[in-house]
């Protein structure tokens, strides 16, 4: 992975962009812009943002027209003056003794190492004054040797391949098809049509706890309604709407966006995409957690969706984790962890999950479910009033 970034620096620098990466990436720039000015807080913080820069006010208003005036040539010409690969200084922190003899393997042959007693973080060496660093199992620093690039950009034949080889798409499709069994096999998947599934659900944040209970109906591929006591949301497919005490509103187009990509990320639905081909199928290394627990992964992409990555148990196949990045101001990571499987209509289904993203999380205990029960189609549609 650390050769893979560096080389993307590297190839900035000598070929252009291509225009549809760049399309997409304007976007969701310009598309995510108005979540952080939402708020006069938000407003205030973009304000001392600009002045603390040196930058113009105005630029705040016209965000939307400089981001999209952005062309492939003014990428590489920005990447040429400020993306200095050839003069990077990556720090990289764990346990030196488990990576440090493939750093030659990557391109990093000159390195050192910090002792955590003798960690600065405010020192230009990381060190502390008058300390000496040693190869210890603690804090790597990977600064450039005096005589040459710490990094040397490794021979194309060498890096892994865009596409996976026919052996690893074989593995890949292989244990797609034993997650899709331990599932409930594939014409059981194909089948589910709808799940109305009631289940409490419990927020942890860091001021406090809140409680409630929920009802959700899911009509596949693309509606879902959540009703709470306050609050109902709903999605037709279309248009994602709300309705609170103060009445029925039509939602922002962003949560239009994430409610059609919060569908696609079910897991029901992506393991059917992958076995339909629709989404790009690569068998990753197996993964092990600070406990221990070592996971088979796979990785299932398309060209309009986020990386996203099953973890599944060795021994049982289920599904025990989902990994992707949001469509979200700064991209934060979302991890969702599966657990205390049942079977429901020949169906293995989660009843207890935990998703956290960054600070907060998120505990749903299902108490109920049902699927494939008679839903009235009415319920996804704006109501109203």
């Amino acid at each position: 992975m650390l050769r893979l970034i560096v080389d993307e620096f590297w190839r900035l620098q000598r070929e252009r962009v291509n225009s549809r990466e760049l399309d997409g990436a304007k976007a969701y720039m310009t598309g995510s812009f108005p979540l952080t000015i939402e708020s006069p807080e938000a407003i205030a913080m973009q304000v001392v943002n600009s002045l603390f820069y040196g930058l113009p006010l105005d630029d705040l208003q016209n965000f939307r027209e400089r981001v999209n005036a952005v062309t492939p040539d003014d990428i590489q010409r920005v990447a040429k003056v400020y993306l200095r690969p050839d003069r990077l200084s990556v720090v990289l922190v764990g346990n030196a003794k488990a990576f440090a003899s493939q750093l030659g393997a990557v391109g990093f042959g000159a390195f050192e190492t910090v002792d955590l007693p003798d960690l600065d973080l405010t020192s230009v060496n990381f060190k502390r004054s008058g300390t000496r660093a040693a190869l210890q199992p603690h804090v790597p620093v990977l600064k450039p040797a005096p005589t040459r690039p710490a990094y040397q950009q490794s021979p194309i034949a060498s890096r892994p391949s865009d596409q996976p080889s026919a052996d690893e798409t074989a593995k890949a499709m292989a244990l797609l098809d034993q997650a899709i069994a331990a599932k409930g096999g594939l014409d059981k998947l194909r089948a589910i049509k709808s799940i109305v599934a009631k289940q409490t659900q419990s927020t942890h944040r860091p001021d406090g706890e809140t409680q409630v209970e929920t009802t959700n109906y899911i009509q596949y591929p693309d509606r879902f309604r959540v009703e709470a006591p306050d609050i109902v949301q709903g999605y037709d497919g279309a248009r994602a709407w709300m309705k609170d005490r103060g009445g029925v509103h039509d939602a922002p187009e962003s949560l239009a966006r994430d409610a059609a990509l919060s569908l696609r990320r079910d897991v029901v639905a992506l393991l059917l995409a992958a076995k339909d081909g629709v989404l790009a199928t690569r068998l990753l290394p197996d993964v092990k957690d600070p406990e221990g627990h070592v996971s088979h992964a796979l990785e299932l992409s398309a060209k309009d969706l986020n990386p996203i990555v099953l973890y599944i148990e060795p021994d049982t196949s289920m599904v025990r984790k989902r990994l992707f990045t949001a469509n979200a101001p700064g991209r934060p990571v979302v991890e969702e962890q599966f657990s205390d499987y049942r079977p429901v209509d020949g169906i293995q289904f989660a009843f207890q999950a935990t998703q956290k993203v960054g600070p907060l999380s998120v505990e749903r205990k299902v108490t109920d479910v049902k699927i494939n029960a008679p839903i009235d189609p009415t319920l996804f549609k704006r109501p109203a009033s």
